[in-house]
């Protein structure tokens, strides 16, 4: 989330997030919320989780879990796996 958030402060484009995530940067007038009357939920948008992690024979158990975690909870969905190289 901090890089999306990153990202929008510079310029780079419009995120879509919780107001508690940017809240800070909407105080300080360094993002500025738009399309503020329209209601937006998970229903409404295509919403993408993407686990990042390194190259290696070992995987551990914890991050493991997560992934299963979201493979399980998404079943039937969209669901890639892209290991990084």
């Amino acid at each position: 989330m901090q890089k999306l958030r990153s990202m929008a402060i510079c310029g780079a484009g419009i995120v879509m997030m919780p107001d508690w995530a940017v809240a800070d940067e909407i105080r300080t007038g360094k993002l500025v919320p738009i399309l503020t009357d329209t209601p937006v939920s998970s229903d409404d948008a295509d919403i993408y989780v993407a686990i990042l992690t390194p190259q290696s024979a070992y995987r551990p158990m914890n991050v493991q879990a997560v992934m299963d975690f979201f493979v399980e909870k998404w079943e039937g969905g969209r669901c890639w796996a892209f290991q990084a190289t």
